[in-house]
């Protein structure tokens, strides 16, 4: 997938932010998944993601872009999807999430079978140094 061009999207989304997994929404048959790992994503410049399972507030290195998955987004007609790598025991690959919905607060992805809710939290300042090298 080709790296965001389109200034568009932050609009939708915050560079200066984090966005934490608080639910995982099983679609077919409309209940919640109770146990998941804490994930983060953060959002880049040029179109760069980066998810993020070990953040911790008080320890800036905590982001460093090397400690996560890398990750491309894409706003293109009106719609803004990630793609992030995904390792298994099987293997790995790439997985597309397209948004399906936002407010100011959160970001929900999903498919026909899921749905994930990212909240918006604030980062220190500080913590806003790394620039992803993907």
């Amino acid at each position: 997938m080709k790296r965001n061009t389109n200034k568009e999207v932050y609009k939708i989304i915050d560079t200066t932010k984090l966005y934490k997994l608080t639910s995982i929404l099983n679609i077919t048959d409309s209940t919640y998944l109770k146990e998941f790992n804490k994930t983060y994503l953060k959002f880049y410049a040029d179109g760069k993601v980066g998810k993020f399972h070990d953040y911790d507030d008080t320890n800036v290195n905590s982001l460093n872009p090397e400690k996560a998955t890398l990750g491309v987004y894409r706003y293109s007609k009106g719609k803004l999807t990630i793609q992030t790598y995904l390792q298994t025991a099987q293997g790995g690959g790439f997985i597309k999430d397209k948004l399906n919905k936002n407010t100011a607060d959160f970001l929900e992805f999903g498919d026909e079978e899921s749905s994930w809710k990212y909240v918006k939290v604030d980062i220190p300042k500080e913590f806003l140094i790394y620039k992803p090298d993907w």
